[in-house]
């Protein structure tokens, strides 16, 4: 157990709070383990004693299949005795413990009958209920992805650097780059009209060639490989990162040149339509 405190200022953008949540809990060092270290084995005096406490205790599934269709064991929610003393001294006002059975959250407050009436614990309880409702309705009407830092390879960013660059591009990941990448990365950004590692390759096609056929082919190797959505960007912070973009909308631009030998054939850098490594621009076949 360890303590945790929350940014409540997106209470009127539900999905904001929850993302705000998520991070805080998903950025605590180790799962925490580093408070009960220096606590409980160094000593060390730390004051502050939160109100609350949750526990998740995780999901408990619906027990050992007999391999007829029906389960050896199951969660018994009987009444087992108290778990500690009842001498003993609270770390909290309040208690939650949850988990999961057959499906189903399954929460319990423990409460000192000094402190709170029955009442007051069946109305939080009543309340936490219809809150948890509400936010599985809202999130189960979203059709929009929400990346968080924490769901990401790199993890630097902020969460407002995420949200731009999934409004803009529909983010899927985003990486560091290797240093070879970075060596490639200078000598374009040094002369981007340069040739340097602007490698080409061209094939013979023998009969009829379907147009369409081939860009729908195209695309869906790009919706494969996301090495063929991916840009450079240093616009979040001082390093260099590459980006991947859930899809490609751009257009594919098909050059037809009849009559030209293919071995007199090639699509040049330095054409109206330069290589950009720092933004999708649409893909050239010929």
């Amino acid at each position: 157990m360890y303590p945790v405190v929350f940014d409540m200022g997106y209470r009127t953008d539900t999905v904001r709070q929850l993302i705000e949540v998520k991070e805080s809990l998903h950025r605590v060092p180790n799962k925490g383990i580093g408070y009960g270290i220096l606590r409980y084995l160094c000593g060390c005096d730390y004051r502050l004693s939160p109100g609350i406490s949750f526990n998740y205790l995780g999901d408990f599934g619906s027990g050992l299949d007999n391999g007829q269709g029906s389960s050896l064991f199951r969660f018994s929610g009987d009444y087992h005795g108290s778990p500690v003393s009842g001498h003993r001294e609270r770390d909290s006002v309040l208690s939650v413990s949850g988990l999961m059975v057959d499906g189903r959250m399954n929460l319990s407050i423990n409460y000192s009958r000094e402190q709170f009436h029955e009442e007051t614990i069946q109305g939080l309880l009543s309340a936490y209920r219809s809150r948890l409702n509400s936010l599985i309705g809202i999130l189960s009407s979203e059709t929009g992805h929400h990346p968080t830092p924490v769901d990401l390879t790199f993890k630097g960013l902020e969460i407002e650097d995420v949200l731009k660059l999934d409004s803009s591009v529909g983010l899927e990941d985003v990486y560091p780059l290797s240093p070879l990448q970075q060596g490639l990365y200078y000598h374009w950004a040094s002369s981007p009209t340069s040739e340097v590692y602007f490698e080409q390759m061209s094939y013979r096609v023998e009969g009829l060639l379907d147009v369409d056929k081939i860009e729908s082919s195209y695309r869906s190797l790009v919706s494969r490989h996301a090495v063929l959505r991916t840009f450079f960007t240093q616009d979040y912070g001082d390093r260099l990162l590459q980006v991947v973009a859930r899809s490609f909308s751009g257009d594919s631009v098909i050059l037809m040149l009849p009559g030209i030998p293919i071995s007199l054939f090639r699509i040049s850098r330095r054409g109206t339509v330069p290589l950009a490594l720092t933004c999708i621009r649409a893909h050239r076949c010929a």
